[in-house]
């Protein structure tokens, strides 16, 4: 070390300058270093890789040591689920279906056996002198049947289980039986420990002493105390002290298994959702065993036998009704004559009305052949009325006209077809009949035989045979000639066949020559003639009209012939 030329040994600018040189030997190099550092920290940003390889470390550390960090990640957190459940809702429900499906599954099964095993319950004390009894009590005290059986078979059954903290009452975790309604949980926790207090400030208890056992009505309250936890469960019965015992190692467990977060607890109840399978070990249950009665057995089953029979009559007579209705609507509707107008039940009868032709059939006896009604039981007012249905009318033609046994009248095509044979005067009424009835009916008479017309025409055939032969010369007969009466005979009857076919009649006198060809006398045709028409008239009723021909001058004999007009 060599000294600076103008310094002098001992003088404080040597002393710094000396001081100086050796702070740089020493740490010199290290600063520089430390200088080069700062420079590339304060040029460069922190690197994600490098944050990452350390940030799951510090959270565990940071985790351990208080609730900072979840305070702090939560908002992050719920925000975060809340963007994807918005985007996409199937990510979140693929996710959380393995444990969703379970869950729901064992919640339906624990309700559909509670509901069962109620069920069960019932029906076992249905139909029994002991479950009757208990049916009359529920009715005088107002209450279910199910309840009065689960009252009377019931020892005891642990309805819920409360876990609750000592400092404060607060409701930590709480569970239900399957068939219990809970009404506030964080009320019943509330009121323990408002009575736990006053029963402290009220009289004279010691501090190591507490409320162990709360009865009201068919309820009691079963309470053990642990340094940091009580648990609390509501009894329907008498309980067993094996209850008390079980519900102590139960709280005992749960101190062990979370007594950090008991000691550390400030509200958040999240950590003992995980006792809820400890509490559920409480809810026990105990019924009697009932003891098979063979008389309750039997009456039972005389009573689903005597149910079925009855269930069997019912349908039958159900069945039987609803069939005797239709049958009785559909003979109605189709019975010609009547027309259906009101239909209905009424009073364990039945109430028919509408409109009846005086020819169809009596309705009482229609339901009675058709649908079995008995006639005592129907009710109801027809209104008369003249039906134009064809088997009306039909029906109405033959009540005033009967037919002959000789003919036949019947409703074909739309007419009245009349067929065989019958006399004159029943088809004129017939005729008229039919047009008053109908006032327009069209008639066929085409397989109709007139029997007054046949024998008129018979009659004027037989008549035009007659040969009446006068005597050479002659023109006259005599009066009692045996040859006259053949004719006059057939002229009688075929005025009289005429008359009551109503058909005119027109008897032509005509000349003609003789048979054997003999020369004919001038002037003989017409004295005989009207010789002929003479006798005719005398023996006539008028019906007939007699003409000489004038027409015909061939012959001087006398032929007749007969011109017959059936009337319209």
């Amino acid at each position: 070390m060599s000294m600076e030329p103008d310094s002098e040994p001992g003088s404080p600018e040597l002393a710094a300058r000396e001081l100086d040189r050796l702070k740089e030997l020493l740490i010199g190099p290290e600063k520089a270093e430390i200088s080069e550092l700062r420079q590339v920290v304060e040029g460069q940003e922190i690197e994600p890789r490098a944050v990452g390889a350390v940030l799951p470390d510090a959270i565990l550390l940071r985790q351990g040591e208080d609730d900072r960090l979840a305070d702090a990640l939560a908002p992050t957190i719920e925000a975060a689920i809340q963007t994807s459940v918005q985007r996409d809702p199937s990510t979140l429900a693929n996710a959380i279906f393995p444990l969703m499906g379970p869950a729901i599954r064992k919640s339906i099964s624990q309700s559909l056996a509670a509901m069962v095993e109620g069920l069960n319950r019932t029906v076992e004390y249905s139909f029994t002198p002991r479950g009757l009894s208990w049916r009359l009590e529920a009715l005088r005290t107002g209450r279910s049947f199910g309840e009065i059986v689960l009252l009377k078979s019931l020892v005891f059954r642990v309805e819920e289980v409360f876990l609750i903290h000592r400092e404060g009452a607060i409701l930590l975790e709480h569970v239900v039986a399957p068939t219990v309604v809970s009404r506030d949980p964080e009320m019943i926790a509330s009121m323990l420990g408002v009575l736990h207090d006053y029963i402290h400030e009220s009289f004279t208890v010691g501090e190591e002493q507490a409320l162990e056992h709360v009865e009201f009505g068919d309820l009691v309250l079963e309470v053990v105390r642990g340094p940091k936890a009580i648990l609390v469960a509501t009894v329907r019965g008498t309980a067993p002290r094996s209850l008390r015992e079980r519900m102590l190692e139960t709280l005992e467990e749960i101190h062990a298994e979370k007594s950090r977060d008991l000691a550390n607890f400030e509200g958040d109840t999240m950590p003992f959702v995980t006792t809820r399978p400890l509490l559920f070990d409480c809810l026990e249950e105990e019924r009697r065993e009932t003891k098979p009665n063979p008389m309750g057995k039997l009456i039972l089953a005389s009573a689903c036998v005597v149910a079925m029979v009855l269930l069997v009559i019912y349908a039958f007579n159900v069945v039987n009704r609803r069939d005797r209705w239709r049958k009785a609507i559909a003979a109605l509707e189709s019975e010609p004559g009547l027309v259906l107008t009101t239909a209905r039940e009424e009073d364990g009868g039945y109430v028919f009305a509408g409109l009846r032709d005086p020819l169809a059939r009596d309705p009482l006896d229609l339901l009675q052949a058709e649908a079995g009604i008995d006639p005592a039981n129907v009710s109801g007012e027809w209104e008369p009325y003249h039906a134009l249905t064809p088997e009306m009318v039909l029906s109405r033609i033959q009540g005033l006209v009967p037919a002959p046994s000789t003919a036949e009248v019947s409703w074909a095509d739309g007419r009245l077809t009349l067929s065989g044979r019958a006399r004159h005067a029943w088809i004129v009424a017939l005729r008229t009949v039919a047009l008053a009835v109908s006032g327009e009916l069209e008639l066929d008479e085409s397989a109709l035989v007139d029997i007054d017309l046949e024998q008129a025409q018979a009659a004027a055939a037989r008549l035009e045979t007659q040969a009446l032969r006068f005597p050479p010369g002659e023109g006259r007969l005599a009066a009692d000639d045996p040859r006259l009466r053949p004719l006059l005979d057939a002229f009688r009857d075929l005025e009289r066949a005429a008359r009551q076919a109503e058909a005119r009649v027109r008897v032509d006198l005509v000349a003609v020559q003789t048979e054997d060809g003999t020369a004919s006398v001038p002037g003989l045709f017409l004295p005989r003639a009207e010789f002929l028409r003479s006798l005719l008239d005398q023996v006539s009723s008028g019906w007939a009209r007699l003409v000489v021909s004038e027409e015909s001058r061939v012959g001087d004999e006398v032929a007749l012939r007969v011109r017959l007009d059936p009337a319209e």
